[in-house]
């Protein structure tokens, strides 16, 4: 990792720890819209486990409050349930990717999320509320693709998502893991809490471990 992307990491990184510091009223707002991304990103990641394992998605829901809920009907129950706790840590740790390397990829990848987030909006409609704020997530995804800051915005929305998810382990994913050891057994969902809290933190120490390597895919150039 070059010196240039280890102070731009620290920018972004101390400028979310005074936003944690501030705390209050303040670093809520300041940060909602990444709580917002990242329920997005969660409910997300349920559909697509969902499709991607023979199902369907009747409707997907972002409430203002932050929460979400998707309901689906057929597919593989446990890759769906993991699919939005786990699936999330991978699309944050993923833009945090695209950030720090400035990899050719990102606009196509902010592209794809913000038309998955469009289509959630429209094709599996819940309500006025949930498809503005889809929406809104979209627009603010080809926005950032756009503006010269791409990469600065893209490691602090990694850092920030990356935090969030590890840091609500023992709230955020709470109702997926009570249906999950009923599907799967084996554990409890105490147990399997923090099983997929290993995994999330695992994935963020193999991106760390990418990130670090001073070679990528040959080059960060589209291929000629």
């Amino acid at each position: 990792m070059d010196k240039n992307s280890i102070i731009r990491i620290s920018i972004a990184l101390g400028i979310f720890v005074v936003i944690q510091l501030v705390g209050g009223t303040l670093a809520k707002v300041l940060l909602y819209p990444i709580t917002i991304l990242v329920t997005a990103l969660h409910e997300l990641g349920h559909a697509l486990g969902a499709i991607l394992t023979g199902g369907s998605v009747n409707s997907l829901r972002i409430n203002e409050d932050g929460s979400g809920q998707c309901a689906s009907q057929g597919g593989v129950a446990s890759i769906i349930l993991m699919g939005g706790y786990i699936g999330s840590a991978i699309f944050g740790n993923l833009l945090f990717y695209l950030g720090v390397k400035r990899h050719w990829l990102d606009s196509i990848i902010l592209t794809i999320f913000a038309v998955l987030l469009s289509i959630a909006a429209i094709f599996w409609y819940d309500n006025l509320l949930s498809s503005i704020l889809l929406i809104a997530i979209a627009v603010g995804l080809i926005y950032i693709r756009n503006t010269v800051y791409k990469h600065e915005i893209l490691i602090f929305i990694g850092i920030a998502s990356i935090w969030h998810i590890i840091k609500d382990f023992n709230v955020g994913p709470s109702s997926d893991l009570e249906m999950y050891a009923k599907t799967i057994g084996i554990f409890s969902s105490t147990v399997w809490k923090y099983v997929w809290l290993l995994i999330v933190i695992s994935l963020t120490a193999l991106n760390f471990k990418w990130i670090l390597q001073k070679k990528t895919l040959k080059s960060n150039q589209p291929p000629k």
